[in-house]
């Protein structure tokens, strides 16, 4: 093995303090960033994922307090709810001007008792019109869906049966969402007849907090306008025009939430860059204290024959080592963090969450690991050369 190799390791085992605070200190810095990348990344693909999936430019719901934040929680946060308003505004809000095409949905939300298998989220819409749910369901099932017949959020348990049980209703799962970041996720969706079928069964069962007709109601209403005409226009008709709703743009939604999310991910960056200065004024205090220190060392080493080139070789192993060892640790303990908190982040943070594919988030933590070592040596090596750069009668002297 190399002199100056052998050297910068038994430097490291001799001062062992030394090396585990330093590493300590780096891998600080290393899991503050890639946490910080992997939460902020996962915000903004929770928002691509959102608009991608709101296909209506207008949505209309029973009017009433707080129940545009129960909407939202049902299709971003995966809060099961249900609201119910007369299936006739359908036709009234169809005849408005300027409204090119509308479908229903109906909501449903099972329960955590014996008559259904867990607590989950229904959606119900009606395919012969419907230009909202269809256009990506049909990438998990090619076919029509038939009645008792639902297709899967992502992250609902589903047995290997293929069974789950909705107010005593054995219900057919045939296929699964890909991922959103949404409320989505914990969904689950059939036609209005399946879940039509499942309400009369709770009613049946004394435990729907409806007593409402199915055939007769509906939970919101979709819109699509015609090219030309005001979006925000037709949603002050229907508020005037169409009695017990509430009709809102989309896009309020949407910058609802990419307020919330910008909010989020300043507070998130600016704890990360306070971490990341705090402890990299903390790594090189340290690392200025233990040079100094070995100031004498080197010095011993210049008079046994050591260049300034080759010191500053066996000074640079020893970054090396504890740069390294440092990022890896604070990139793989981040890794662990963020996969093990993955539910928590993605229902928990009250805005649409998305992490990425496990390849890319694998790139982001290779990117890390290398950036963090290049980046403590570049930060270091300037206090290494002023070190060795001291002439040897000068520091014996001292």
């Amino acid at each position: 093995m190399n002199v100056k190799l052998k050297l910068a390791l038994a430097s490291l085992k001799h001062n062992t303090a030394r090396t585990f605070y330093l590493t300590v200190l780096i891998s600080v810095i290393c899991f503050s960033v890639f946490v910080g990348e992997t939460v902020t990344s996962g915000l903004c693909g929770g928002m691509e994922s959102l608009k991608k999936r709101l296909g209506a430019d207008i949505i209309v719901i029973p009017s009433g307090k707080n129940r545009q934040q129960n909407f939202e929680g049902i299709l971003l946060g995966g809060k099961p709810g249900f609201f119910y308003m007369p299936n006739s505004v359908l036709a009234e809000i169809s005849r408005i001007d300027g409204v090119e095409m509308v479908t229903a949905q109906f909501y449903l939300a099972s329960l955590t008792a014996d008559c259904c298998s867990t607590e989950l989220q229904i959606m119900g819409f009606d395919p012969d019109s419907d230009f909202i749910v269809m256009p990506w369901l049909t990438k998990s099932y090619a076919k029509k869906l038939q009645p008792g017949e639902v297709i899967a959020g992502s992250d609902v348990f589903v047995p290997k049966t293929g069974i789950i049980k909705i107010y005593n209703q054995d219900i057919k799962v045939v296929g699964s969402m890909d991922k959103t970041g949404t409320g989505l996720d914990f969904t689950v969706f059939g036609n209005t007849d399946t879940v039509k079928l499942m309400l009369r069964s709770a009613q049946k069962l004394g435990v729907s907090a409806t007593d409402a007709d199915p055939d007769r109601v509906v939970s919101s209403v979709m819109i699509k306008v015609r090219d030309g005409f005001d979006k925000s226009d037709i949603v002050n008709t229907i508020n005037r025009t169409v009695a017990g709703v509430q009709a809102f743009e989309n896009r309020d939604m949407v910058i609802s939430f990419t307020s919330r999310l910008n909010h989020m991910t300043l507070m998130i960056k600016s704890l990360v860059a306070f971490i990341c200065v705090l402890a990299m004024i903390m790594v090189i205090f340290v690392f200025s204290v233990m040079l100094n220190e070995r100031k004498n060392e080197f010095g011993v080493l210049k008079i046994m024959g050591f260049t300034v080139r080759s010191l500053l070789a066996v000074v640079f192993c020893e970054l090396v080592f504890i740069c390294a060892a440092g990022s890896l640790t604070g990139v793989v303990m981040a890794a662990v963090w963020s996969l093990s908190f993955k539910s928590f982040l993605e229902s928990e943070l009250g805005v649409p969450f998305l992490f990425d594919g496990y390849e890319s988030f694998l790139l982001h933590a290779g990117v890390t690991a290398a950036a963090g070592t290049v980046l403590s040596l570049l930060l270091l090596l300037p206090f290494v050369l002023k070190v060795l750069s001291v002439p040897t009668d000068a520091v014996m002297r001292e």
